[in-house]
């Protein structure tokens, strides 16, 4: 099975934030951290910067697809708190880094993503409910009047 480099990359990030200063990791701990050349590294980053947007590309799309999943917005606020407290941690060590910046643009970025998608979602689901009421009970349907008129 090939090794997903990119995960283990994020993975080592990670676990190194847990044990030092976000800004003192460096390319070469991430690269002897997965026992991976400086190409590989490069290969599939441009920097560390990167490897937090990677990671929270990926962070946001799995909330996204749980809240997507979910039957109730209850379900979608305890998912989002529940990755939030698991997330605390990094994310306040990131937003005290020398990224920060840049962190709270990925942030407000993924967050207006999130909420589009979430929303986009909802009002299909909604609008495919209403045609099949509406087709249920006899109510015409745009697609009713295309086929009568």
């Amino acid at each position: 099975m090939p090794v997903q480099v990119k995960p283990m990359i994020a993975e080592a990030f990670i676990r190194l934030s847990k044990q030092k200063n976000i800004d003192k990791i460096t390319v070469k701990d991430l690269v002897e951290a997965c026992g991976i050349s400086r190409q590989t590294f490069y290969y599939h980053f441009q920097d560390i910067l990167e490897v937090i947007e990677w990671s929270l590309d990926q962070a946001f799309s799995h909330l996204l697809e749980q809240s997507l999943a979910a039957d109730d917005p209850e379900a979608v606020l305890r998912g989002f708190l529940e990755t939030s407290e698991e997330s605390a941690e990094l994310l306040q060590k990131l937003l005290h880094s020398q990224k920060r910046e840049q962190v709270e643009r990925l942030l407000v970025r993924h967050r207006r993503h999130a909420a589009g998608g979430y929303r986009r979602h909802r009002l299909s689901r909604l609008l495919a409910q209403y045609l099949r009421q509406a087709s249920a009970c006899g109510c015409p349907t745009k697609s009713t009047l295309k086929e009568g008129g």
